[in-house]
């Protein structure tokens, strides 16, 4: 047992005077690590996107061609130059002619008889009818007249009979007459009724007919329009200035069903991209651009015009990513542009002046996520919690935690903390 309490005591002294001569040795000489450094610098500070698309003229012209007419003469061919108002091509109006002519005399005829429907009762056949009833009237009001005059005869004659001054058949032949002339004016009145309701019945049919007229009039009016914008068509000019990539007429040919002449706006062009929806968040229409077009040496400067409203997959492009159609506007177009021309494009998405930046590398994140650097202070790395903005990829802007020229380690290794001896690299 005491050899054993030698041997532990003897184990705790050699251990205490290894950890003195450490102390010793070691206490006054720090580890040093060695470090890249960079100041802090003020200056600006740019965030952009690049975008691959196609080139496209912002503005056409589509000419849909009247089929089955013949081409009498064509001033243009494909890759003309035309200006606005301009005149393309000639086509025959023969067909539209005559049935322009046509329709001319018809709206003549129907303009006629829709005068003689609107005079009315004024006409003659009104005035035929108006006879009628009047004929009509006279009739019934003189039968009745008479009928009037043998009742009252009749009642004369009873008396008579009964007081035995004339004989039975006199009386008798008195009560006929007087049926006569009542079953003459039922027919007097029958023939008054009829001859008013027919005058009625042709009033009637007149006002339809009126309006019949007045439709067909219509209708033939805008037949007429129709045929003078089918005669103004046959002679086809250019509504823009631009290039023509489409003309399929022939002189001396028929054109035929689906022909359309198309015109690109040279002095105007789009940039047409999709951007990833990563991207998107960022892009807002107004930012600056600048698009370089592949084969051209010349960079063009752009303003983004639109900016799509909804992401959706291109299927065409085997990817799932959702994308969005950005286009962007070229301010000042040259004769080396062509519509379909590939390209890249760069755009601005933000922007700082006057900002503190430093290397993105210098940046670390704890475990609270919070960002920090070192920054070299009399040989020693301090270290400093930062607020940052800004960052193009390789920047980054610091808002808040130091100041311009302070000294920043770049990238600093693991084992660098607060308080850290380090020097620079050689």
């Amino acid at each position: 047992m005491k050899k054993n309490s030698k041997f532990i005591i003897l184990i705790f002294v050699i251990i205490a005077l290894l950890t003195a001569g450490y102390f010793m040795f070691f206490g006054n000489n720090k580890i040093t690590v060695e470090v890249s450094t960079m100041n802090a610098s003020v200056g600006s500070l740019s965030k952009s996107l690049d975008l691959t698309g196609v080139l496209y003229s912002s503005d056409f012209e589509e000419i849909i061609v009247t089929p089955n007419l013949e081409i009498l003469k064509i001033y243009v061919e494909e890759n003309s130059v035309v200006k606005s108002g301009q005149l393309l091509a000639e086509l025959d109006t023969t067909d539209y002619l005559i049935s322009l002519e046509k329709a001319k005399i018809s709206l003549e005829q129907l303009n006629s008889d829709l005068a003689d429907a609107k005079g009315g009762s004024g006409n003659s056949e009104a005035v035929l009818l108006k006879n009628e009833i009047s004929k009509s009237l006279e009739e019934y009001n003189k039968i009745k007249k008479n009928s009037d005059e043998s009742v009252e005869n009749l009642e004369k004659s009873k008396v008579l009979y009964e007081e035995n001054v004339i004989s039975q058949a006199e009386y008798e032949k008195n009560i006929s007459a007087n049926r006569d002339i009542e079953s003459n004016l039922k027919i007097a009145n029958l023939n008054y009724n009829d001859s008013v309701a027919n005058y009625n019945d042709y009033i009637n049919n007149n006002e339809q007919s009126v309006a019949s007229l007045e439709r067909q009039i219509k209708s033939l009016d805008f037949d007429i329009e129709s045929l003078n914008n089918d005669i103004e068509k046959t002679k086809i000019y250019s509504s823009i200035n631009g290039i023509v990539t489409k003309f399929p007429l022939k002189q001396a040919r028929k054109t035929t069903t689906g022909s359309e002449i198309l015109i690109y706006d040279t002095s105007s062009y789009e940039f047409i991209a999709k951007a990833t929806q990563e991207d998107a968040v960022f892009i807002k229409e107004g930012q600056s651009a600048s698009v370089v077009i592949n084969g051209i040496p010349n960079s063009y400067d752009g303003i983004v015009s639109y900016l799509g409203k909804t992401a959706e997959t291109d299927e065409n492009s085997g990817s799932k990513t959702p994308k969005v159609e950005v286009k962007i506007k070229i301010t000042l177009a040259d004769s080396l542009l062509k519509s379909g021309y590939e390209g890249e494009a760069v755009i601005e998405v933000d922007k700082g002046e006057n900002v503190i930046k430093v290397k993105n590398e210098c940046i670390k994140q704890d475990e609270e996520n919070k960002k920090y650097l070192f920054v070299l202070d009399n040989n020693l790395a301090k270290k400093v919690y930062v607020e940052t903005g800004l960052s193009d990829g390789y920047n980054i802007v610091i808002l808040s935690g130091i100041k311009e020229n302070d000294e920043v380690i770049i990238n600093p290794q693991t084992d660098i903390i607060d308080g850290t001896a380090v020097k620079l690299l050689n």
